[in-house]
């Protein structure tokens, strides 16, 4: 059973429009322009600390989507038979609480994986600025397709290699190394979101180390071989020399 996570969460106050806060914020390339200029309401910048949650399922849906300024978190889900989906990891210039847009009440989580920050951007802010916010829900309509056909039809090797690709062209995006970057997730978490069992991931991982693709710590890995993970990663079968064979789980 999993137990509920803390919802405490803290308001730093913002002042008006793009403050230096802006300037230096890693997800500013990707945030709304402008916020809050037009409205008059510029966007609150909210604490979560680790393991709470900045939304829970069930809760009601505000007037708002959030922008993570940094930190990260961790979408979570209930499926039917009362088991817990996890459907990603956002961070720094993501969104969150765009799918609960047109609803009443939350259907997912948000959970902090370590001390974070978002901004809220309100409804209104969205409306004055639709070709953006279009924009990005259209990428997260997309980014979701992506990971659920690459979650269907793709083996274990190719799902965590893509995962380490997609997460170093992220690191990429946002001025951090493509080559080694943190994994704030739990083994747990990241073996469930790529429908894995723990004991699956590990002796991935081990094997990707063995093979010189990746060295992988505890919260931390590092691509060393990255043609041999795209390659590994592709649709097509993989060459022989990167065929990983593992018992099945």
């Amino acid at each position: 059973m999993h137990t509920a996570p803390d919802t405490a969460a803290s308001t730093a106050p913002a002042a008006p429009g793009r403050n230096s806060a802006c300037a230096t914020c890693r997800g500013r390339h990707f945030c709304l322009p402008q916020a809050g200029e037009a409205s008059g309401r510029a966007p609150r910048r909210i604490r979560v600390a680790r393991g709470a949650a900045l939304y829970c399922a069930g809760a009601p849906v505000g007037e708002q989507v959030y922008a993570v300024r940094y930190g990260s978190f961790k979408l979570t889900r209930s499926d039917r038979a009362g088991g817990r989906l996890i459907l990603g990891f956002p961070g720094s210039g993501d969104f969150l609480a765009l799918e609960a847009i047109g609803l009443a009440r939350h259907d997912c989580s948000a959970v902090a994986l370590e001390d974070s920050e978002v901004c809220d951007m309100s409804y209104a802010s969205m409306r004055e600025q639709p070709q953006f916010f279009q924009g990005i829900i259209s990428h997260s309509i997309r980014d979701m397709q992506d990971v659920l056909l690459q979650q269907r039809r793709t083996t274990a090797e190719q799902r965590l290699a893509a995962f380490l690709l997609r997460q170093a062209a992220w690191h990429g995006a946002r001025g951090c190394s493509e080559v080694r970057f943190a994994l704030p997730m739990a083994r747990q978490d990241l073996a469930a979101f790529l429908n894995l069992s723990p004991e699956c991931l590990s002796r991935l991982l081990r094997r990707f180390s063995q093979l010189g693709l990746v060295a992988a710590g505890r919260h931390e890995v590092a691509l060393l071989d990255r043609p041999g993970l795209e390659a590994l990663a592709a649709p097509a079968s993989p060459s022989p020399d990167r065929v990983i064979k593992l018992a099945r789980v």
